[in-house]
């Protein structure tokens, strides 16, 4: 059982742990440093309606799921907390000058399929999107996933982007995606 954050010396998680988002938390489940709720309770210092509140909204969202009793300090077993990955889809494209690299994961980042696509870049956003959804589509379906399971979409591209806007800025290679 973990105790407070301050049993738990040199860990960057609990650390730099600014917000107590459900992101966050999840973050938390996901990386194994908690388990149950009360331990999020106890490293956050949170309430526990609070952390039920953002607990049943990972789990409404399908993000985490019950599975298993963890060990007991006294009365009722604690239901065990673990990340949905089956539920949950993300879409990753890493777009070259001339071809792309497609693929679908799961939500621990486990590769489901993936493909190469011939892309030119130059041809525009509006193109080059156009097919790297269509071939999302055809990879979803081949993967059994629905469009309703995405959660996520990496998109890299040869050209800089500003970090706080993420914007294309004046990108040498790709003629029509400046501020796309």
């Amino acid at each position: 059982m973990v105790g407070s954050a301050t049993d738990l010396p040199g860990n960057p998680v609990i650390d730099n742990l600014t917000s107590t988002s459900a992101g966050h938390l999840f973050q938390l489940i996901r990386d194994g440093t908690v388990h149950t709720r009360r331990e999020l309770i106890e490293v956050t210092g949170l309430s526990r309606v609070t952390v039920t509140q953002r607990v049943d909204a990972l789990i409404n969202g399908g993000y985490l799921r019950e599975h298993g009793e963890a060990v007991s300090t006294g009365g009722r077993r604690p239901r065990r907390l673990v990340p949905a990955y089956e539920t949950k889809t993300i879409l990753t494209a890493a777009l070259g000058a001339t071809h792309g690299r497609l693929a679908i994961q799961d939500a621990s980042g486990a590769t489901l399929t993936h493909q190469a696509i011939e892309s030119n870049i130059a041809s525009g956003p509006t193109a080059v999107l156009a097919r790297v959804t269509r071939q999302w589509k055809r990879m979803l379906t081949k993967t059994g996933r629905s469009g309703h399971s995405v959660c996520g979409i990496g998109l890299g591209v040869p050209g800089p982007v500003n970090a706080d806007t993420a914007q294309l800025v004046r990108p040498p290679i790709m003629p029509g995606w400046d501020g796309y």
